[in-house]
């Protein structure tokens, strides 16, 4: 388990829970919200490596939208602060405030600032302090999604 997580990973749950096996994974989503297209093309093509889905917006409107619009939330936001159009604070803000998208678990992105303060301050399981390594990443995703793993390859 990453040091980081503060709670046990592949953990089963639901009506087997107490039988020792976890029921098959659905497939796992991450929005990743940035304003830096080859971030959020890169971050993606990794993330399509590790067997999960991605969906992108390029400011906080787009990413609002995304979420409004979807039949099936994201597992996962990944959200960069500082973006025209609709910064990631803004985002957030609107984000807590639908009851539908406020328990989408969120991870801040960033190269500025107090990461401690971004936690805190925008109620987010997580801040990513760019630039990060592949391996951060993918630990920093599985604390928050229960039962997936990082291929390892």
């Amino acid at each position: 388990m990453p040091a980081s997580c503060a709670r046990p990973l592949n953990m089963p749950n639901g009506p087997d829970a107490d039988r020792g096996y976890a029921q098959p994974a659905r497939q796992r989503t991450v929005l990743i919200i940035d304003d830096d297209r080859a971030i959020r093309d890169s971050l993606c093509m990794a993330l399509i490596d590790e067997g999960l889905d991605c969906l992108a917006a390029a400011n906080g409107a787009e990413g609002i939208d995304r979420l409004r619009e979807a039949d099936r939330l994201p597992d996962l936001v990944m959200l960069d602060l500082m973006m025209p159009v609709m910064s990631g604070w803004e985002f957030r803000v609107r984000q807590l405030s639908d009851p539908r998208l406020a328990d989408i678990p969120t991870l801040i992105l960033t190269a500025t600032g107090d990461t401690a303060a971004h936690v805190g301050e925008l109620r987010a399981q997580g801040v990513l302090r760019k630039p990060f390594d592949l391996d951060t990443l993918l630990d920093a995703i599985a604390c928050h999604l229960p039962g997936w793993r990082p291929s390892g390859g």
